[in-house]
């Protein structure tokens, strides 16, 4: 974690792939593997060191619900919400990350 850019916190590690691709590593994409994962105390406490955390979970149930764990969790948190089901959605539908980013920046 770089305090100085933010990260996307996302489901699967082709999400994160897609986040730090798309962005040209302006962001982190950081994947907790499900949306029950990367809840282990030194993972949390690296995370909080981040500028943001916007978390790009799945617009569905499971993905509400874990974005409200870590929004509750982390204070510099925002949910964002992915432009299709999930970021590797978005790469593969060609939306433009950095716009959705910036966007997110902007409002954090």
């Amino acid at each position: 974690i770089n305090p100085t850019r933010p990260v996307v916190l996302v489901e699967g590690e082709w999400d994160a792939l897609a986040v730090c691709e798309r962005t040209g590593h302006r962001a982190l994409g950081v994947a907790t593997g499900s949306t029950m994962g990367g809840r282990r105390h030194i993972d949390i406490a690296r995370l909080a060191m981040a500028m943001w955390v916007f978390v790009a979970f799945d617009d569905d149930e499971a993905g509400r619900k874990a974005c409200k764990y870590w929004l509750n969790l982390l204070p510099k948190s925002s949910r964002l919400l992915p432009t299709a089901h999930d970021c590797g959605d978005m790469a593969k539908q060609g939306h433009d990350f950095n716009e959705w980013l910036r966007k997110a920046v902007q409002n954090a």
